[in-house]
């Protein structure tokens, strides 16, 4: 029931999403979900990161915060979720069935053998079910009317409030007066930013760095950092990317060096799973985003791709790649990276 549920309400999600306006207009908040995780996460971060270049391309300098929330899917009031579902135009037999659904939901605690007794979950959506992300997007899909005037993507419990302007004092100026909106929208809807977490990037082309750019939430200044990871993809001040691309190359490094001791007792076949689900995927992750780095950026993982075929086919080093890429059917670095472009 909760699958069927979960599956009539994203097909029905460009009805759900749409609120009537004083106007007679329909608005849209960009939702997304990670019922679809590899796809989903590709798009948000793409979607963050084009925009960004964007920017760049300019001359302009983009100030960032990425927000982070307390026992986010803890603590969803459930009389607030179920207003907003019928704010979205959920029907009333469909609302009476998430009432039944989070409702009557009792929990204990184990520690060392000992177990507490049971209490009612009063809050919260269930973490680990398939409606609780869904039904968490749509209980915060309402952010954006709190800081209207800068950009807003959300992608589940990630939430990312970003503005464009010419230098980094403006960018912090307009951060800072629409943080005081989103700090009210939070208190308003019972949820509790983590200001440890919460942090800062401001954006920018020019090597000098951005001292003034300042963000203070309910009186705390938020924590200046010049990379911060978004969805497992190393994001930078200067969008290079070169952490990111380091992280990678050392997974891969790590995984293609198992590949070497265990591939004489694996078959041609193990061999290639192997290779596709510990090599390959971590290379084909938000490729698009990160593979327009330089070519010298990104020529650690472009080496370690060579070298993970030559161990697929039990090959010297030395041996030339693309007589193996011929053989298995594979694609050349440059050729697998730009795939995903298609």
């Amino acid at each position: 029931m909760e699958r069927h549920m979960c599956s009539h309400t994203h097909g029905s999600f460009r009805v759900v999403l749409c609120r009537e306006q004083g106007n007679g207009e329909t608005c849209t908040h960009r939702i997304h979900n990670n019922t679809q995780i590899c796809t989903q996460t590709e798009l948000a971060t793409a979607y963050l990161t084009e925009n960004i270049k964007r920017s760049l391309d300019h001359g302009n300098v983009i100030g960032a915060v990425f927000l982070d929330l307390k026992k986010a899917f803890d603590t969803v009031n459930h009389e607030m979720l179920l207003h907003k579902l019928n704010k979205l135009n959920f029907s009333q037999t469909a609302i009476n069935w998430f009432r039944s659904y989070l409702e009557h939901r009792e929990q204990c605690v184990r520690v060392n053998g000992s177990k507490s007794s049971f209490q009612n979950c009063t809050m919260g959506v269930p973490q680990g079910s398939i409606l609780g992300p869904l039904l968490f997007c749509l209980y915060i899909n309402d952010l954006p009317d709190g800081c209207k005037g800068v950009q807003c993507q959300m992608y589940t419990a990630d939430a990312v409030i970003y503005v464009t302007a010419k230098t980094s004092k403006q960018a912090a100026e307009l951060l800072n007066t629409q943080m005081v909106g989103v700090s009210r929208w939070f208190n308003n809807n019972f949820l509790t930013l983590n200001h440890i977490k919460t942090v800062s990037i401001c954006f920018t082309i020019r090597c000098k760095i951005c001292n003034n750019f300042i963000i203070v939430i309910d009186h705390r200044e938020i924590q200046k950092v010049d990379e911060f990871k978004y969805l497992a993809v190393v994001l930078d001040s200067h969008l290079k990317f070169e952490s990111h691309i380091r992280k990678v190359s050392r997974t891969i490094k790590t995984n293609l060096n198992c590949f070497r001791l265990i591939r004489p007792y694996l078959s041609v076949k193990a061999a290639q799973l192997y290779l596709h689900a510990m090599i390959l995927s971590h290379l084909s992750y938000c490729v698009i985003v990160w593979s327009q780095a330089t070519q010298s950026a990104l020529r650690p993982v472009k080496c370690h791709y060579k070298q993970a075929l030559k161990v697929l086919d039990q090959k010297p080093i030395k041996w030339h790649h693309c007589k193996i890429q011929e053989k298995y059917d594979l694609l050349s670095f440059n050729n697998f990276k730009n795939y995903f472009f298609l």
